[in-house]
């Protein structure tokens, strides 16, 4: 347990607004969670600033976009809500933040953009694309890309939850331990399919 007299989260690196939300103390709970959410935010963080690079045109996948979810769940939550979480139901929900868009980092890497470029979606849109403009194969390479990971996403951002990323050799929860306890991270991969 965390000290009474230290406010839960502000031994963590993290923004404000989310060590004052009502998830964030009860997930503080358990520092192991709280490291864990701390470590998954600054690779989500670099992710998503990768997304906004690579894919402008697409909404706001930043970490910004991510942080500002604790405060919604506040906004929806009652106390009494909040206060009827598990811990765990509180890790899993603040995890889901930061996974829920991260497939979108698919095409940052050269493997990542050749996993895309195996798939159906992929060679669908990429045939579209070329039949529109058959001269310019490189647009067509890049916005069938693009199509592929928007389509993709959500089961990629699951994969996350337990595979390296693509090209990196990184995992998204670095911790293997942590990782490898298989009820968190299907619990985890579950919240996503719901998305």
């Amino acid at each position: 347990m965390h000290n009474q007299l230290t406010p839960a989260g502000a031994q963590y690196d993290l923004p404000q607004q989310i060590r004052e939300s009502g998830l964030w103390k009860r997930l503080a709970l358990r520092p192991e969670y709280a490291q864990t959410i701390v470590d998954v935010r600054k690779v989500a963080a670099a992710l998503g600033a990768k997304v906004a690079f690579s894919m402008p045109e697409y909404t706001d996948h930043s970490v910004e976009h991510m942080d500002a979810l604790w405060r919604v769940a506040g906004q929806i939550l009652t106390e009494t809500e909040l206060g009827s979480l598990s811990v765990s139901e509180a890790f899993v929900l603040g995890a889901a933040f930061y996974l829920h868009d991260l497939g979108m980092a698919s095409t940052v890497t050269t493997a990542g953009k050749d996993e895309i470029r195996r798939t159906e979606h992929y060679q669908v849109a990429l045939a579209r694309f070329t039949r529109l403009n058959p001269a310019d194969t490189v647009r067509a390479d890049s916005l069938a890309l693009r199509e592929a990971t928007r389509e993709l996403h959500a089961g990629k951002a699951m994969d996350l939850a337990a595979k390296p990323i693509p090209g990196l050799d990184r995992f998204l929860i670095e911790d293997t331990d942590f990782r490898k306890r298989t009820p968190r991270t299907q619990k985890i991969t579950s919240v996503l399919t719901e998305c």
